[in-house]
């Protein structure tokens, strides 16, 4: 008969207090506003959370935000949000740690905490539970839906088919996955059948932040089954809050293993304050196997750092989709290197053809 309250979502807003590129700079002054649920049984009357950081990088300047009442099964957004100071010395993807001490008036308290990056507006390693939507109208799919957890790894032929583990190094456990068959059940139990079944982010403000990238890691399989090949996998993106939407990926063609897509949005669309990106795993031939899974989502912008010489942000290797796709005469195929040097692209039919 206990509220029971954790951190839910977050998104850095910089425009008042740093340097407003939307992104947490070395040497920059944040606020943070952070929204809490409350999954216990009982509303939370007069919440309170202090925040306190559990790195050298980060120092607490404003620690204390509150909410006058979180229902049972709601979420509320803490007032005024946390004033955060970023040293000059942190390094571009450096993780801040940030631990709440929640209470509420009738004297329950609780410790809930979540991670900054350095160079993102938003990161989530998917641990804990938030905004994310696990179904959309027009979802059909009758098993394999998509469920938050630690992954139960399946094999078929000797081959992965769905993740034993995460992809965040551990202690981590969590990720978005489709379906969950019991330790040691068969490939099949638990994949996606039946038609489609869709994962959506939170409401993704973009609209201030320089070069928006949307990064995660992903894996999918569809080619150990029946059927192979033949099932699809989209990640699309929306500019108007899930109205309307475009294509990141359309692919067949599997990845048995945790595969990092990063791509820039305005490649696809302009940056506003309502963007969504949602991941669609389609089964679509009988007797097939198709598994899917996402984890460490962020969206990362131009880094500029306050009070000390402008340097280039590292970059990851990155091998980006071919745009425009399909394609009647040519297309671009955009990559990027942590650092110069020789490269060599090949390109492949589906068939293996070089």
């Amino acid at each position: 008969a206990a509220p029971r309250l954790a951190h839910y979502w977050h998104q850095v807003n910089d425009l008042v207090t740093g340097n407003g590129n939307g992104v947490i700079d070395p040497g920059e002054v944040i606020l943070v506003p952070v929204t809490v649920s409350n999954r216990g049984s009982q509303g939370a009357q007069t919440v309170t959370a202090s925040a306190t950081s559990g790195s050298a990088h980060l120092t607490v300047l404003d620690g204390s935000a509150t909410t006058a009442y979180i229902p049972s099964g709601s979420s509320s957004e803490l007032a005024p949000g946390f004033r955060l100071a970023v040293s000059p010395d942190a390094a571009p993807g450096e993780l801040l740690v940030v631990t709440l001490a929640i209470s509420i008036g009738c004297g329950y308290q609780i410790d809930s905490s979540f991670k900054l990056k350095v160079g993102t507006a938003v990161y989530d390693e998917c641990e804990s539970e938030a905004p994310w939507s696990l179904a959309t109208p027009g979802d059909n799919a009758t098993s394999g839906l998509w469920v938050r957890g630690d992954p139960v790894g399946t094999t078929s032929n000797s081959q992965q088919c769905q993740p034993e583990d995460d992809h965040t190094a551990a202690p981590a456990t969590d990720c978005y996955v489709t379906g969950q068959g019991a330790v040691g059940g068969a490939a099949d139990a638990a994949d996606v059948d039946g038609g489609r079944t869709t994962l959506t982010t939170p409401l993704l403000d973009l609209s201030h932040i320089p070069d928006a990238r949307v990064t995660y890691w992903r894996w999918y399989t569809n080619n150990l089954g029946n059927s192979p090949d033949l099932d699809s996998w989209r990640v699309q993106i929306s500019g108007n809050g899930g109205t309307s939407w475009v294509f990141l990926e359309n692919t067949t063609v599997s990845a048995n293993s945790w595969t990092q897509m990063s791509f820039l949005v305005s490649d696809f669309l302009t940056p506003t304050s309502q963007m969504r990106v949602r991941f669609i795993a389609h089964d679509m031939a009988p007797n097939s196997l198709i598994e899917a899974a996402v984890d460490d989502f962020e969206v990362s912008g131009t880094s500029a750092p306050v009070g000390i010489e402008e340097q280039p942000t590292a970059v990851i290797l990155r091998l980006d989709a071919p745009r425009p796709n399909p394609f009647p005469a040519g297309t671009h195929v955009r990559f990027a290197l942590p650092e110069a040097g020789p490269v060599s692209l090949q390109i492949f039919g589906i068939d293996g053809r070089l």
